[in-house]
């Protein structure tokens, strides 16, 4: 099917209920808890004996002998190092420490105890594949021991023949069965880690969020819980490999007798070293995960020693005159073969183990960070007391939107319902958006979009909670929203005081603490804290939100009237002569600086614009992952091959030839020196001829594996030092490329799947890709070696071969694009690729079983072969089966590899911007004066989309300040990224200070242009390091900075002044301090040109008040353009630009505009309340 056609979701079949991620999960929590509890009541057990003082212990607790009467006690209050009320604690004991009385729960244990017996039940089945494996040896060498003796086939030849080809089958049977097992068993494990992974982020403490970033969580869930399942798969194999070993080397003690020490003693110095590089390894892989900049290979495959196994052998046998004949010869060396797969995977073993022991470590240890507590309603506290229950909803005041549908992101899963859902987005106020956006509510989200915070509302207003929490939701909506939330209990943060009167209880707060709390009438009167706060703003406010609705400001006429009837004339501290209401004109100037212009639908990010205006669903470009193409792509390869150096896999592969080259030569050697008919006479062995002849034999082939062994180191060094060279290169380029991205790009990409490219993808290629790759080459070639071998010594056999290769390659043809496209959909993960794997192993493997039936065959049928050269053939023929069946293996892996590699490299080819630095630079002083110019400019966002600029003509004078208004869609923010060149020209240009913005370089037009965005942008760094990255400015510079932004004093209250931490994007700032913090930089970064960008949307008012009159004082010089959604912020600006549809619809001073009643600006000031 994969062959012919994309497969979907629907053309797969349901996991098994064992499977399924929920059953699983569940299982290990319960697991997990019971883990936890044990550990903590391990750690409570008291002793039987008092001490020497008389006191009896408990866990790290003396307790007198005289308040011996304990009571039940909270195990959690145990921990902490406190007893109830009732009890007595002896605190001279300096061991009273609860921090000590825990023991670290074992996530092994619950492992073992749930999935124990699966495990052995498939180490058995393994078992079975192993004898079935360690039989083969013996029956070659009676078949060997057959055609030595016997010029002509005999029935018995012929059986045992048959026998082998059962044995491979049997061992292929047993062998895929206990894979799939194991398989399903490191699946489980994998989908419950990522599970507890999962709900653990939900119930983390926030203080522990500090630790554990979203990149920490993504790195567990992404790369640890991977390493995790590779190294279960391992342990399976390790422990059968310690079987084969053991009994592989009493197989070969019969034949060879005290030679068999050589082989003993190469493979204890083997597993020595081993365990020496497996610490080691452990080491490094524990710094690796705390450097994750530090990108450097070690080199696995430590030693190749397996070479050197047969080379003891016959330095023992040499000493112990033992004869080597054609049968003992051969019977060695396939069960050296038979041990070399075991002896060669055991170091890439045991470093997946140490991998996955420090995952292991990293991941228990976030599971047992500190939770919330769990809730509980206790019915009988009284009213007041800080109790709930029911549904809750929260809003938060920095949107969280998906990258899905406007629909999706409102339903969150719940069930569409018409009505109520036309209600919901008509009170949100997205109902304009929804006609004005080609796709409607199908319109997919990127990270932008002006409507994300309605969204966000609209989103808990469906959910229909009982409870819901706002934190300043209503400062991106209208007051329509507010009356659909007066049915329903709610908590709000906010700064819209005309909101007040219609709550049931007040709490104001100043400086961390509660000043007061209580009805709007008793604070009002009170004339405290509360009244004095709002007699403040009703003068002064400039930001008060809703004009639009006639309720509202009806009530805030009430408030201001009642504020003044109840202060006493302590409103004349505030008022100014402005305010007087001495005449019909002062009456209606004192309202009018009351009222302001409801938040516009559109809230349109500088950052987040492309993806509301990108065409309708059927002609946007799909941001899912591209459909699987049925075969790799010889390009990514060559790419790599490239990145590795050209010159580097040449010598890798010369190398590699000299090692296969070397090691035939070496088993034809063994050939000629069994079939010496004068050594295998005994009356010579006393001859000196006899001694230099064996001499010979034995110094040639000790050369040979000397030789062998140095190629393999070389062809190692090479591939392992090109794999590091390939990885670093394909890092570096993705990185520029997704750096000099288009801001499209990141508009329509979610962030998840850039960032996995930089945590899942590129650690597959620094680690995973390189071992199986090797091992891969390793394979096939020893595949290649084998085929050519048998082909050499049974010519015949090439009549089965020949088909058999056909087979192989149309079945590879058909299984690699089944493969590639189940691996490469996360959705079906892993668990669907068992049964194809099985599939094609079971092929696979039984043609390879062909060859090795027909190599005996032909070599008891032949009446021309010796001995040695049949015990030669049907070694190398045996080999097939573990050949075939690594490079089945390792295909299959380096499938969902290179897809890996594809996403990087398709994301290292993005469509870079404009050029960053041009050929023609401005002066340094540019630009001098700030004048901008707009001629007949026109843009779109990308090639093929209607244009959203469409021939704006204007010109902004040095140290104007320009106020940009307009609807949804009018295209106010695309003005501000055409400036920056988010956007490029269609036709027209656009002018500052004369030169052409799109003749110079970005870098020169983007440092010369200063922006205050919506939403600040603050690293994970100290205040300082997100001040002045560069460190171009000095401590006094910043400080006078910080001081004119009204931050100096938090600053300096912090414990390190300018090098406290802010948190993961500035998590421990508030919104208005990150703004700020943000408004100190542009006035470190002064520039002659300054964007805001809906600066003050999300902030209180008296950070609102800072900013603005921090722009008049300090930027009075500059020229200022305001993209804004209150008109009231900017109507004292020298000009207003009215945008409509893509064109300049007004542009003119604000008094003018406004006596133009049949206008735009006057239809929005109207609507607005100001006039």
């Amino acid at each position: 099917m994969c062959y012919k056609k994309i497969i979907t979701k629907e053309d797969l079949w349901d996991n098994l209920p064992c499977l399924k991620a929920e059953p699983v999960v569940a299982e290990i929590q319960a697991s997990w808890r019971g883990e936890e509890n044990r550990s903590t009541l391990d750690s409570r057990q008291f002793a039987d004996k008092p001490t020497q003082n008389g006191h009896f212990k408990t866990g790290y607790y003396e307790i007198g002998k005289d308040s011996v009467n304990l009571q039940k006690y909270d195990h959690c209050q145990m921990i902490n190092g406190h007893l109830n009320s009732s009890e007595t604690v002896n605190n001279s004991n300096p061991s009273l420490n609860g921090t000590n009385c825990k023991q670290e729960p074992s996530f092994l244990k619950c492992v073992v105890k749930l999935y124990g017996y699966e495990w052995l039940r498939a180490c058995f089945i393994q078992i079975l594949s192993d004898t079935a494996m360690l039989l083969q040896p013996l029956i070659l060498a009676l078949i060997v021991e057959e055609v030595q003796i016997t010029d002509k086939y005999t029935w018995y030849s012929v059986v045992l023949a048959i026998l082998l080809f059962l044995l491979c089958q049997l061992q292929l049977v047993f062998y895929l069965h206990a894979e799939q097992l194991t398989l399903r068993l490191a699946l489980k494990i994998k989908t419950a880690l990522m599970g507890m992974i999962y709900k653990k982020t939900f119930r983390i403490k926030s203080s522990e969020k500090k630790t554990y970033t979203a990149g920490e969580i993504m790195t567990l869930v992404s790369v640890d819980c991977q390493r995790i399942q590779d190294a279960f798969q391992f342990t399976q194999q390790l422990s059968s490999f310690c079987i084969v070993i053991v009994v592989g080397l009493y197989e070969l003690w019969k034949p060879m007798g005290i030679s068999f020490l050589g082989c003993l003693v190469v493979i204890l110095l083997i597993f020595f070293l081993n365990s020496i590089f497996g610490k080691l390894l452990q080491d490094y892989f524990e710094d690796i995960f705390m450097y994750k900049g530090s990108r450097i290979k070690i080199f696995n495959e430590v030693i190749n020693g397996i070479k050197m196994n047969l080379f003891m052998v016959l330095i023992f046998t040499f000493v112990s005159h033992q004869p080597y004949t054609a049968k003992n010869a051969f019977l060695a060396l396939s069960i050296i073969n038979i041990l070399k797969f075991p002896l060669n995977v055991i170091p890439f073993t045991l470093g997946g183990i140490a991998q996955a022991s420090v995952s292991i470590r990293r991941i228990g240890k976030f599971l047992q960070s500190p939770e919330i507590d769990d809730y509980k309603c206790h019915e009988d506290f009284p009213p007041n007391s800080g109790k709930w229950q029911g549904s809750v909803s929260y809003v938060s005041q920095e949107p969280w939107i998906q990258n899905l549908t406007i629909r999706d992101n409102i339903l969150y899963g719940h069930e569409y319902v018409d009505r109520k859902y036309r209600k919901v987005i008509k009170n949100c106020c997205l109902r304009t958006d929804f006609t004005i956006l080609p796709g409607g509510d199908e319109t997919e989200l990127g990270k932008g979009g002006g409507q994300k915070q309605r969204i966000n509302l609209a989103r808990a207003v469906y959910s229909d909670s009982d409870i819901y929490l706002m934190d300043d939701p209503l400062s991106a909506v209208d007051s329509h929203v507010g009356k659909d939330l007066f049915d329903k209990t709610r908590i709000f943060v906010t700064h819209g005081v005309q909101w007040l009167p219609k709550v049931d209880e007040i709490i104001v707060i100043d400086n961390g603490i509660i000043s007061e709390h209580g009805t709007y009438e008793r604070l009002v009167s009170n004339n405290g804290p509360f009244s004095r706060f709002l007699m403040q703003h009703l003068v002064d406010e400039d930001t008060s939100e809703d004009g639009d609705d006639t309720e509202f400001q009806k009530i805030k006429d009430e408030m201001f009237e009642r504020v003044i009837v109840t202060s006493d004339g302590g409103m004349s501290d505030y008022i100014t002569s402005d305010c007087v209401m001495s005449d019909d004109e002062n009456k209606t100037q004192r309202s009018r600086s009351r009222r302001t212009l409801a938040r516009q639908n559109s809230r349109r990010k500088l950052k987040r614009q492309l993806s509301n205006d990108c065409g309708s669903p059927d002609k946007q470009e799909s941001q899912t992952a591209k459909p699987s193409q049925k075969m790799v792509k010889l390009a990514v390869i060559l790419t790599y091959i490239k990145s590795m150096g050209v010159l580097i896999t040449i010598m890798a592969f010369i190398f590699l030839c000299v090692y296969q080259g070397l090691g035939i030569y070496s088993n034809i050697w063994i050939t000629y020196w069994t079939s010496n008919l004068y050594l295998l006479n005994v009356s010579n062995w006393n001859t000196d001829f006899y001694y230099e002849e064996k001499t010979y034999y034995l110094g040639f082939y000790a050369l040979i594996g000397i030789l062998q062994g140095i190629s393999f180191i070389l062809f190692q060094g090479f591939i392992v030092n090109g794999f590091i060279h390939g990885t670093n290169r394909f890092h570096s380029k993705v990185l520029s490329s997704i750096l000099r991205s288009p801001m499209s790009f990141f508009d329509t990409t979610p962030t998840g799947r850039i960032i996995n490219r930089f945590s899942g993808d590129i650690d597959i290629l620094d680690d995973r890709f390189p071992r199986i790759c090797n091992f891969f080459v390793i394979s096939l070639s020893t595949l290649i070696a084998t085929m050519i071998v048998i082909v050499m010594k049974t010519p015949l056999v090439m009549v089965v071969i020949a088909p058999v290769a056909v087979l192989y390659v149309v079945i590879i043809k058909f299984y690699l694009p089944t493969s590639r496209q189940l691996k490469k959909d996360r959705g079906s993960d892993e668990i669907t690729s068992v049964k194809p794997l099985q599939w094609i192993g079971m092929r696979i493997q039984t043609f390879g079983n062909l060859v090795v039936l027909a190599a005996a065959l032909f070599a008891v049928l032949s009446t021309s072969l010796s001995g040695a050269d049949a015990g030669l053939s049907l070694t190398y023929a045996l080999q097939i089966i573990v050949s075939m069946n690594a490079v089945v293996q390792t295909v299959s892996i380096l499938q969902m590899d290179i897809i890996s590699m594809e996403r990087v490299d398709e994301y290292s080819k993005l469509q870079p911007e404009a050029t960053w630095i041009g050929n023609k630079r401005p002066v340094d002083d540019w630009p001098a004066n700030g004048e901008i110019e707009f001629l007949n400019y026109k843009t779109c966002y990308r090639e093929g989309l209607d244009l959203v600029l469409r021939g704006v003509s204007c010109n902004i004078k040095p140290g104007e300040k320009i106020g940009v208004v307009g609807r949804t869609g009018a295209g106010k923010s695309s003005l501000t990224m055409a400036l920056y060149r988010l956007i490029e020209r269609v036709d027209g240009c656009i002018k500052i200070d004369g030169l052409d913005i799109a003749a110079i370089g970005l870098h020169d037009l983007r440092s010369k242009i200063s922006i205050l965005p919506q939403d600040p942008v603050i690293f994970s760094e100290s205040l300082r390091t997100n001040l002045d990255p560069s460190s171009k400015f000095t401590d006094a510079q910043i400080w006078k900075a910080l001081d004119y932004s009204n931050l100096k004093s938090f600053i300096t209250s912090q414990y390190a002044d300018l090098r406290s931490e802010v948190g993961e994007s500035g998590r421990d700032l508030s919104v208005g301090q990150r703004q700020l913090l943000c408004l100190t930089r542009t006035l470190l970064h002064k520039t002659k040109i300054l964007l805001l960008d809906e600066a003050t949307a999300a902030v209180d008012m008296e950070t609102d008040k800072i900013i603005q009159q921090t722009i008049k004082t300090h930027f009075s010089e500059c020229t200022v353009l305001s993209i804004a959604h209150r008109i009231n912020t900017v109507i004292d600006y020298d000009r207003i630009m009215v945008m409509d549809d893509g064109v300049i619809a007004e542009f003119d001073t604000p008094e003018t505009l406004l006596q133009n009643k049949t206008g735009v600006f006057y239809s929005l000031a109207k609507e607005a309340n100001l006039i």
